[in-house]
């Protein structure tokens, strides 16, 4: 009858890696009931992985990777609805969207990327930045819902000439806003 032993081994104990048999370190070593000690080591010693010493330079860390995400808001009773998005460039740095749209309107939305304004970027970020972590201000919810919002119903209604015109004013405004301290 064999019984099967199992010598668990730490991994990356005091500085030191083990490339053992499979990926949770273990070496199993199977005997007869009668076997005695020493046999058992000599077994055991013969089916344990290598130690090798690890170098004596410590690893750096990856850098933080930039984490996109969207939020879309809407409130029941006002037609417009909020999306904040936070995308990554190549380079690894976010770049902070807001766009305001009509509920049910696809194509009738103002969009401010806070990448197309270098000028005024830390300034909107700032404030996009806010809107994720406070909430929108009573502020900037009044100007989407009294100011972009009617513009934004124009444009609805509107021929592509002057829907393409409304939706650039307010573009315009919302940028405005958002680029103010």
């Amino acid at each position: 009858m064999k019984t099967t032993i199992r010598a668990v081994t730490m991994c990356a104990a005091a500085g030191l890696v083990i490339f053992a048999l499979n990926a949770s370190c273990e070496t199993e070593v199977a005997f007869d009931k009668g076997i005695d000690v020493k046999e058992f080591v000599l077994k055991l010693k013969h089916n344990t992985p290598a130690i090798v010493p690890l170098p004596g330079v410590p690893a750096k860390a990856a850098p933080r990777a930039c984490r996109p995400f969207l939020i879309s808001s809407a409130v029941g009773g006002v037609e417009e609805t909020a999306v904040i998005e936070r995308a990554c460039t190549p380079e690894n740095e976010p770049v902070w969207t807001l766009m305001v749209g009509l509920r049910g309107s696809p194509g009738t939305a103002v969009k401010i990327n806070s990448g197309n304004y270098p000028a005024e970027k830390a300034v909107m970020e700032s404030r996009i930045r806010g809107i994720v972590l406070y909430g929108i201000s009573q502020e900037d919810a009044d100007f989407i819902v009294l100011k972009t919002g009617p513009m934004l119903r124009l444009a609805n209604g509107s021929a592509t000439p002057e829907k393409e015109k409304l939706l650039a004013e307010a573009a315009k405004a919302l940028k405005e806003q958002l680029a103010r301290p």
